[in-house]
């Protein structure tokens, strides 16, 4: 989000990083900043903040899966693979 920021010439001063989202949703409650998240984050919604869509701009995020330790099931392994797949044949440039 930085760099996003910086390519358009906004230069962000962070005071304060969350780890958690509910850290982050307190931290602009309490009048402590802003903070950009993914979309998904909007099931989170509180009376006192409010989510605004940022319609252009494009961010990629990395996704990783969590399978256990042992050799995943050969269900989940066909499942990863056809994400894989998937995202290799993904045009980044008609998504908006």
């Amino acid at each position: 989000m930085l760099a996003a920021a910086a390519e358009r010439g906004i230069a962000l001063e962070v005071q304060h990083e969350a780890m958690e989202i509910h850290t982050a949703l307190g931290l602009v409650a309490g009048w402590l900043g802003f903070a950009l998240v993914g979309a998904s984050v909007a099931q989170h919604a509180r009376p006192d903040i409010r989510f605004l869509p940022v319609l252009d701009l494009q961010v990629t995020s990395t996704v990783t899966a969590l399978t256990p330790e042992a050799s995943p099931h050969a269900l989940t392994q066909a499942f990863l693979e056809d994400l894989r797949q998937a995202a290799a044949a993904y045009d980044v440039s008609s998504a908006a």
